[in-house]
């Protein structure tokens, strides 16, 4: 579940180090949309999800439903 969120947020991070020296060479390519966080938000929603189903599990106690 970190991982959703470490990974694309270090490919930004690659991504705009690649942009910016790209932008020596070719000037006007800093324009190019590298992309929203949403896959940062896709974490932090599975994070969350996984509070209920261990809240779930521990109401449930081992019990079969």
């Amino acid at each position: 579940m970190i991982t959703d969120i470490a990974i694309p947020l270090g490919t930004v991070i690659v991504c705009s180090i690649g942009v910016a020296i790209a932008d020596n060479m070719v000037p006007g390519i800093d324009k190019l949309s590298i992309g929203e966080f949403s896959s940062v938000g896709l974490g932090v929603m599975m994070i969350v999800l996984s509070l209920f189903c261990r809240y779930g599990a521990e109401v449930c106690g081992g019990k079969p439903v």
